[in-house]
């Protein structure tokens, strides 16, 4: 084997955890007793554990991981498990390097699939393949269940969790859950979601309509709040942009915003629309920002105080794909805050 060149080095099938280190460890040793002068070989910075709800969240993952590869050398455990199926434990490895900069940025990929009553204890499959002193992240990819992800066995296990609160039928329901063991558990790992991610572009567009020279005055008379979307019942997403301005608003007397469902437009959960109504003294400002796909428009009036004004304008707003949704919560390590308050708030409790 060589590591000079780029693209698929090792691939193997076998069967038994047992066999799955022992196989890791002569690919990883072979690679390094192979390197050669002109690069180094960098291999993994993190180890990315993915717990999937069933073979098709598997390959869209697998291939998140090999798309992310050049900027995350990574040894990624992609893990289906059925505990109703006959006990069994089977993977498939591969070893995936590319040259990069003078470098070769090294993949190891672990595809598991386990069966039976070993299926029921994440931890016991997952700690054999682990690096030592390398960061563990746990992606939930697809929506596995919560309840064993969300274990304290499970999250003791890893430094960051990654899953998108939008892939599960009941957005509330899974909201008020990773709430709840936010309060319950003394220490939680930092929580990157992704429906949060996709909610930046909305965020940012708030933030900039309140900081202009004429709305600065108006953000502590907001008198009403309405959040839209493309979904019933309201999608994560939406519930999660309400949780924020909930938090962000938080005083005697603010708005609870309201989410409603506009029907016939947009994709299942997208973030449709947002208004905003304020006072200040006896002038009334109305901030819309609206739109779907990539495109975004903010209108704003004033009026009031013998003098009124509008503009509207238009802006781009990408709405990312996994790989890049992914490969940002990887460079993420500390715990987020604003999304914290947001989560609580969305679900109704409190920080």
């Amino acid at each position: 084997m060589a590591a000079t060149g780029a693209g698929l080095l090792r691939a193997q099938h076998v069967s038994g955890l047992h066999a799955v280190t022992r196989e890791l460890a002569e690919m990883r040793a072979s690679l390094l007793r192979a390197g050669d002068e002109t690069r180094s070989v960098r291999l993994s910075v993190l180890t990315l554990v993915v717990a999937c709800a069933d073979r098709e969240s598997a390959e869209q993952a697998a291939q998140v991981v090999e798309r992310t590869a050049a900027s995350h050398p990574t040894r990624a455990i992609v893990l289906v498990a059925d505990p109703a199926a006959a006990p069994r434990i089977e993977a498939d490895l591969s070893l995936s390097c590319s040259a990069t900069r003078g470098e070769q940025i090294c993949v190891e990929l672990v595809r598991l699939e386990v069966g039976g009553e070993t299926a029921l204890h994440l931890r016991s499959v997952v700690s054999p393949l682990l690096l030592p002193d390398v960061p563990v992240y746990l992606w939930l990819a697809g929506a596995p269940p919560l309840t064993q992800a969300l274990s304290p066995d499970a999250l003791e296990l890893c430094e960051r969790l990654v899953l998108d609160s939008d892939a599960y039928p009941d957005p509330a329901a899974t909201l008020a859950t990773l709430a709840r063991t936010v309060e319950r558990l003394p220490s939680v790992p930092p929580i990157g979601d992704l429906a949060w991610s996709r909610l930046r572009p909305w965020r940012e567009l708030l933030g900039r309509a309140f900081d202009t020279r004429e709305l600065r005055g108006f953000a502590r008379g907001i008198e009403e709040v309405e959040v839209r979307c493309a979904s019933t019942p309201p999608s994560a997403e939406a519930r999660l942009l309400a949780g924020w301005l909930t938090s962000r608003l938080e005083r005697a007397g603010s708005p609870v915003p309201a989410v409603l469902h506009v029907p016939g437009y947009g994709s299942a959960g997208e973030v449709l629309g947002v208004a905003i109504r304020a006072r200040q003294r006896d002038r009334v400002a109305r901030v819309e920002i609206s739109g779907e796909g990539d495109r975004r428009t903010t209108s704003i009036t004033v009026e009031g105080a013998m003098r009124s004004l509008s503009s509207t304008w238009t802006s781009g707003a990408e709405r990312p794909g996994l790989v890049e949704l992914v490969g940002t919560q990887l460079e993420e390590q500390g715990a987020d805050p604003v999304y914290l308050a947001a989560l609580l708030a969305a679900a109704g409790h409190r920080m």
